[in-house]
């Protein structure tokens, strides 16, 4: 009699690997599972070629493999390089467990000759030898789909909804999509707190961003800005300019992802110096993150997304439902 799928990989052992994008990261989800991380090498040849290693036994067992991949390409390609060493030595399942999927920015085809590069990494990824996708607050609700192979989208309003509780000042909270694409996510944080949802109308013209309104209760509020990515914080200079404009009590803004690149250190201490924003708070899934908080003036939390998907992994290797770590 052949067994169920479900018993071959609950008498599998669980091994958690990390590709070296985030080790901090795959380290943190290591100790919530109570299990040492499976030695492994990642390092470059002097040519900057990845020199990749698994360095004990896998077969047959149960792999995940904790790799962001926000630029440089190296990281993405570490990732696929490390999928096909577990695929060589026999693994059992191999899952991609990525943070913060890099790459994701170009969803579609919204004007003449530009790629679908989420769609790319995608092919990049599952033509590699991934089995499953485990990762967090995509950049586009359609990159699922660019997928053949299962995709467990976790949501980081689970961690930072909880959170936002203190931000909250009764009858007096909004919360705020930056742009069109963030509403959706915004509504969930709005249900979830039972607040008034705005959503921010902008313009950009090339280089140039232009607010052109913002639709909601506004004036004598506490806003807060909940967004999947904060990278350059162009957007949120300029939001936080109109809402200011616009009498606002106090504005805490709210992020996934903290790329935080370009001109962002710069901005935020701008805000700050005019004491414009309360408050950051992101979570840890891409290592700018930690650099970020020592080199800003403005108050920085960071929650930790480990303990999350530490469950979803647990979840995964047991053959259980991940949905039930959703709110």
């Amino acid at each position: 009699m052949i067994p169920a799928i479900s018993d071959i990989f609950k008498n599998r052992g669980m091994k958690v690997i990390s590709g070296g994008s985030h080790p901090a990261f795959a380290d943190a989800i290591c100790k919530e599972l109570n299990i040492n991380p499976h030695p492994a090498k990642s390092d470059d040849f002097s040519d900057g070629e990845p020199d990749i290693e698994i360095l004990k036994h896998i077969r047959d067992e149960d792999v995940f493999i904790v790799q962001s991949t926000h630029p440089s390409a190296d990281n993405i390609w570490k990732l696929g390089t490390m999928i096909d060493a577990a695929l060589r030595a026999s693994a059992g399942r191999i899952t991609a467990v990525i943070p913060y999927f890099g790459y994701a920015r170009q969803d579609r085809k919204e004007k003449p000759r530009v790629p679908i590069t989420a769609k790319v990494a995608a092919n990049f990824i599952q033509g590699c030898g991934a089995n499953r996708i485990l990762t967090m607050d995509l950049h586009a609700d359609q990159i699922p789909g660019f997928f053949d192979i299962p995709v467990d989208h976790l949501s980081g309003v689970s961690i930072l909804a909880p959170h936002a509780h203190k931000y909250v000042m009764g009858p007096l909270t909004t919360v705020l999509g930056p742009d069109e694409g963030s509403v959706k996510i915004a509504k969930r944080y709005a249900d979830y707190l039972d607040c008034p949802l705005g959503f921010v109308h902008k313009k950009r013209s090339g280089s140039k961003l232009e607010i052109v309104g913002i639709i909601g209760e506004i004036e004598g509020r506490d806003i807060l800005i909940i967004d999947d990515m904060i990278d350059t914080a162009g957007t949120m200079e300029k939001l936080c300019f109109a809402l200011r404009k616009q009498r606002t009590r106090s504005i805490t803004i709210m992020g996934s992802h903290g790329v935080f690149s370009g001109k962002a250190v710069e901005r935020f201490d701008h805000l700050q110096d005019l004491k414009i924003v309360s408050e950051l708070i992101v979570l840890d899934t891409h290592p700018r993150a930690v650099d970020f908080q020592a080199e800003v003036t403005i108050p920085t939390t960071i929650l930790s997304a480990a303990p999350l998907f530490a469950q979803a992994i647990e979840s995964i290797h047991k053959q259980q439902s991940v949905s039930k770590l959703f709110i």
